[in-house]
């Protein structure tokens, strides 16, 4: 049902003042809701209680008043007086009690008061009044009172009489005073005839001084008021001292008539509104003391409803300074009654109990009277709407402070005063500002929320801040070239959405609030940490591309990334608030991005301000894993390793780009890899040396780190040996004394290493010779291809190279000394895998040379193969025929 209220009010709010008005009317409209679930638990509360007998009755019989029967009610005859101190004299069956008949019934009307709708309380409030009681006295005195109010006008208009007005003003006063002092004296006797009399004679004194007053001028305005304020004093005391609801609504009922009922169509507005003043201030005191609703309604309903039509038909521009005044009386009057009514209910269980009516209806009938009033004044609509925040906001702390049993009302009027300053803004701000401002009223909500477990605050809180969102980022800003950096409204309103975010979550990570409720908000803290983080970034970012120039943009980026996790990681400590940590790990994705970014631009890392920005990304990044890594146990090898990766990327650019400031051709490339494979040395030497990160996590570092770097140099030796030509200008080209094949063997020797230190390696020593053997093999053929390229002048291409006689038989000599060194050396050294590969590899430039050079007729290189390639075996064959352990086998045998 609070979505249904909400939308109903939301659809009304925009159909009359737009999205502004959606807002308001949804706001109001969620909080009628949420007011009425609340008073239909305590009806409920209140009819079970009744059942009972244990509510207290708020209309008591006072002492001084004694019993009065239904006879006596009925026909104002007095029942004989019971002797002190004796049984009560049996009654007959048909008549029950007085307090009893009396309980009931005001039980039942309590809770047709709270239960039922205004249009049925109304009716049945009438219905009541016509229905019980001396039903003949209470018409005749209003009869009586419209009477006088006729017969005033009448003698006005037709000049009835020859007596002067003064004197005929003075017998309707005196007609009043009888009526009051029979009443008063008759009000031991027969109660109800004599409150009826009482409420008769104060209306006629309430129109005999109006009409004196307003019509005739007969009374000076201090001794007109003074006497109104006498009359109404007197009436109210007299109500509550009889405890007599229907006194005080006979009386009020005939001051707010007396204007209408006496009017010549005079406007003096002022003295209208004075007199309906001094009436309220009556209504406002009688609520200090007794909780009788209906006097409130009456009054409510009369002073905006009679005011309304006055400003329909009479208001002029020109009225406004002597009618806003007003207003703003007798909205605060009617704010404030409903915490005297909720103070002062009788009943324990009914306590705080909240006037919907005059709680919800008094703002929006006031601000949209005040609407018609400030309509056209610049700010005016705004200024109403921070006043009546401050006043609801006021009053909410006064009772969070001093009336703690009035919690309900305490969140009505806090929750109307979030209302109307979230209403305040866009009437006062621009778009950016006033989403700005609901950002920040939300964060204040959801603090609401975690101090009393409201999760209605926390939606709301939650809602608020996406709208300011929304609306932040469909009003671009825009600049000048007189705005400022950082004190703009782009910059300081993303960073305040930010702000507010942040500050939401932290407030819902320190919540006390059960282990249900915690389950339910774990992800709603890591949304608002995403989102405060996101807007941030974004507000950054943004000011980055206004001040920067392009070239400069990604340094400064980085630094400010690098700014933000350090601080986040600061602020962690300081606030207690462990989930602002992972703030940081948005660091490792932004060096990430910056380094594809350099690389696909084509330009080496550390230029434009690049060589400060890396070193303060690498160092808060490393700074961040030593004092917050615990935090993020399952994300430390990935941190690690990402981090090192990024840093050998970082060295394998500057190396190629430095050296290719200097020299072409191989240099450069033979330089990054040869650079990359002494990072991976050093790591592999300084596990001793830096404790922390080596030694603490060298399991991340000699797995992961390392052989990802390990197997990128692999490759990349394998791919530069395949498609570069070794070019080493301006340095004659040798076949082993050159930077590709030096880098190439340095940077699979630091892979060796590697492989033989590392632990991922212990269970794969089965594969380490051939696949050493298939890459020595790799890199013996291609340095031959690259001699021939160079001292034969063959060109440097798949094609021109697998037609190449002289290759084919340069490659054929020199697999035949690979493999005749490897049988020897599997001899000598007993190891028969070595032995075998030697071997391999020797049948497999025989098998070339009958299938690939045979059919090189004529060419001195076939001549060179064959003979190369005999000789090779029989040199074999004399020092190592057999595997080393086949021969000892046979040896043992022999």
């Amino acid at each position: 049902m609070l979505f249904v209220f909400g939308l109903i009010g939301g659809i009304i709010g925009g159909t009359l003042a737009g999205f502004s008005g959606f807002v308001f009317g949804a706001s109001i409209g969620f909080l009628i809701g949420w007011v009425n679930q609340l008073g239909g638990r305590l009806a409920a509360l209140e009819k079970g209680e009744a059942t009972t007998g244990r509510i207290a009755v708020s209309d008591r019989t006072p002492p001084v008043a004694e019993p009065i029967s239904q006879q006596e009610e009925a026909t104002g005859a007095p029942e004989p007086p019971e002797p002190e101190k004796l049984p009560e004299p049996p009654r007959p069956p048909h008549e029950a009690p007085v307090d009893a008949i009396q309980g009931e019934k005001r039980r039942d009307t309590g809770a047709a008061d709270q239960t039922s709708s205004p249009a049925m309380r109304v009716t049945e409030t009438m219905r009541a009044w016509f229905t019980s009681g001396n039903v003949p006295v209470k018409v005749g005195v209003v009869l009586c009172l419209f009477g006088m109010a006729f017969f005033i006008r009448e003698a006005i208009d037709r000049q009835l009489f020859s007596l002067p007005i003064e004197f005929r003003l003075g017998a309707v006063a005196v007609f009043g005073l009888g009526l009051l002092v029979m009443g008063w004296r008759l009000r031991e006797r027969r109660r109800g005839y004599a409150l009826s009399l009482q409420g008769g004679g104060i209306a006629v004194l309430y129109l005999t001084a109006y009409t004196a007053f307003a019509m005739y001028g007969l009374l000076p305005a201090a001794a007109a008021f003074a006497f109104l304020l006498i009359v109404t004093v007197a009436g109210g005391a007299l109500a509550v001292l009889q405890d007599s609801r229907a006194l005080a609504v006979l009386g009020i009922v005939g001051g707010f008539m007396a204007p209408v009922l006496a009017s010549s169509g005079s406007s003096d507005h002022v003295l209208l509104f004075s007199y309906y003043a001094i009436l309220n201030v009556a209504v406002l005191r009688v609520a200090c003391l007794k909780a009788w609703r209906s006097l409130n309604l009456l009054g409510f309903f009369f002073t905006f409803g009679i005011g309304s039509l006055w400003g329909y038909q009479g208001y002029q521009p020109e009225h406004f300074a002597t009618t806003e005044p007003f207003l703003i009386l007798f909205v605060v009057m009617y704010t404030l009654i409903p915490v005297f009514f909720s103070h002062r209910q009788d009943a324990p269980n009914l306590r705080g109990l909240v006037d919907g009516t005059l709680v919800f209806g008094t703002p929006i009938i006031g601000f949209g009277l005040q609407t018609s009033l400030v309509g056209d004044i610049e700010y005016g609509l705004a200024i109403s709407a921070i006043a009546l925040a401050g006043l609801y906001v006021s009053i909410a702390t006064f009772i969070h402070h001093r009336a703690k049993d009035l919690r309900v009302m305490m969140e009505a009027f806090l929750g109307l005063g979030i209302v109307f300053l979230a209403i305040a803004v866009p009437l006062a701000l621009d778009a950016q500002w006033t989403s700005v401002a609901w950002a920040l009223q939300g964060a204040a909500m959801i603090w609401l929320s975690c101090r009393q477990q409201r999760r209605l605050a926390l939606l709301g809180g939650l809602v608020l801040q996406l709208l300011a969102g929304a609306t932040f980022v469909v009003q671009p800003g825009t600049y000048s070239a007189d705005t400022l950096p950082l004190l703009n409204s782009l910059f300081l309103g993303a960073g305040l959405i930010a702000l507010a975010g942040w500050s939401s979550g932290w407030w819902l990570d320190r919540s006390e609030s059960p282990v249900s409720t915690k389950q339910v908000l774990a992800p709603v803290k890591w949304l608002l940490l995403g989102w405060s983080t996101a807007w941030w970034l974004w507000a950054g970012f943004a000011e980055i591309d206004r001040l920067f120039a392009p070239q400069a943009e990604l340094a400064a980026g980085l630094v400010f990334v690098a700014f933000t996790a350090g601080a986040a990681a600061f602020a962690a400590g300081r606030l207690n608030w462990p989930n602002l940590n992972s703030v940081g790990l948005v660091l490792m994705p932004a060096m990430v991005v910056a380094l594809l970014i350099s690389m696909a631009d084509r330009s080496h890392p550390f230029a434009n301000y690049g060589w400060l920005a890396w070193p303060i990304a690498v160092a808060v990044h490393y700074a961040f894993l030593r004092f917050r890594e615990a935090q993020f146990s399952r994300l430390i090898p990935a941190l690690h390793t990402g981090a090192y990766w990024i840093v050998a990327g970082l060295i394998a650019l500057e190396a190629e780009w430095s050296v290719d400031q200097w020299t072409n051709g191989i240099w450069p490339l033979a330089a990054s890899i040869a650079a990359v494979a002494g990072f991976l040395l050093g790591t592999l030497r300084g596990r001793e040396a830096l404790p922390w990160p080596l030694g603490d996590h060298w399991f991340a570092y000699s797995g992961a780190c390392a052989g990802g770097v390990a197997l990128a140099v692999t490759a990349a030796v394998l791919a530069s040996n395949l498609v570069s030509s070794g070019d080493a200008a301006p340095l004659p080209y040798l076949p082993i004394l050159n930077p590709l094949t030096l880098a190439s063997l340095f940077s699979l020797f630091v892979v060796w290493r590697w492989q033989l230190e590392g632990e991922w390696w212990r269970h794969a020593d089965g594969y380490r010779f051939p696949i050493v053997a298939v890459v020595g093999l790799y890199l013996l053929t291609m340095a031959v291809a690259r001699a021939v390229h160079h001292w034969v002048g063959v060109p440097f291409d798949l094609e021109a190279l697998s037609e190449s006689v002289v290759l084919q038989s340069s490659l054929s000599i020199a697999w035949g000394v690979t493999g005749l060194l490897g049988m020897v050396l599997g001899a000598r050294t007993r190891r028969r895998e070595i032995w075998i590969g030697g071997a391999v590899l020797m049948t497999v430039v025989v098998i070339k040379l009958f299938l690939v050079e045979l059919d090189n007729t004529g060419t001195v290189a076939r001549v060179v193969s064959f003979l190369g390639v005999g000789v090779l075996l029989l040199i074999v064959g004399y020092y190592s025929p057999v595997p080393p352990r086949l021969d000892a086998e046979a040896e043992t045998a022999r």
